[in-house]
This record gives structure tokens, sequence and C-alpha cells, in this order.
């Protein structure tokens, strides 16, 4: 754990800003459409303002999902390698993929665990892969 505490410590990682200032601008976003539909009917003007907010919200959004794609990748091909000499090693890919995450790798064993445990019983995981948002 204290590897990964350092890392995300020493280097904040710009994902996990754009994470957390799109689900601030959602919410916020959200508060300003139900306050103006208490207040007033929306104007013509009212609607391409919320249109304009909702399009960087779900730019940002994409822009997350392109990160865990490349993570997704990132993996798959670490595990497809049949060369033994460029494989990477099991726990160097652990421990890359808990930091990408911001996750320490114990949190990342529990998660895939619940994730395995979720798939086998049919529910849903409270909680996201990245600890980032």
């Amino acid at each position: 754990m204290g590897m990964s505490f350092i890392m995300n410590k020493i280097q904040p990682s710009q994902l996990a800003e754009e994470q957390r200032n799109a689900t601030k601008l959602f919410r916020q976003l959200y508060s300003q459409i139900q306050t103006t539909l208490a207040l007033y009917d929306p104007t013509e003007l009212d609607v391409k303002d919320a249109m304009d907010k909702i399009g960087m919200v779900v730019e940002m959004y994409r822009n997350c999902a392109g990160f865990f794609s490349l993570v997704e990748e990132s993996i798959e091909s670490s595990l497809e390698e049949t060369d033994i000499d460029r494989r990477e090693d099991g726990e160097m890919l652990e421990l890359k993929v808990a930091l990408q995450l911001g996750r320490s790798m114990s949190e990342l064993r529990d998660l895939a665990q619940k994730s395995t445990y979720s798939r086998i019983e049919g529910t849903t995981i409270d909680e996201f892969a990245s600890k980032l948002f």
C-alpha cells in the first residue's frame, strides 16, 4: 500500500481531476435544471445553456472511458503475450493497474473478488473500479 499511497500523493492524476470535475459538474447541472424547472418555464436560452453543459460532462466522461479502455487493452495484451521473456511479471502488472486506478494492491484484489462474486450471484457492485471518483 505504501508505494500506491506515495504515487497517488506525489503525482495527482489529471484523470482523477477530470473525473471529480465531471461528477461535480453533473451534480451542479442537475441541481440547476431542477431549480430552473421549479421556478419558471425554461427559455430557449436556458435549454441551450443546459445542453452545452451536458455536452461538456459527456465529453469528460468519454475521456475517462477511453482511459479505462486503454487499461483493459494493456491487461489483455499482457495476459495474451506468449513469449515469456516479453510477458510482464504478474505482480508488476497488478501494481501498475492498482496505481492507474488509484488503489492499493489489496484493494484491487478485494474489488476483483467482489466482481467475481457479483457475477456469480447476479448482483451489482456498489463502487467504481477507480478510486478516483
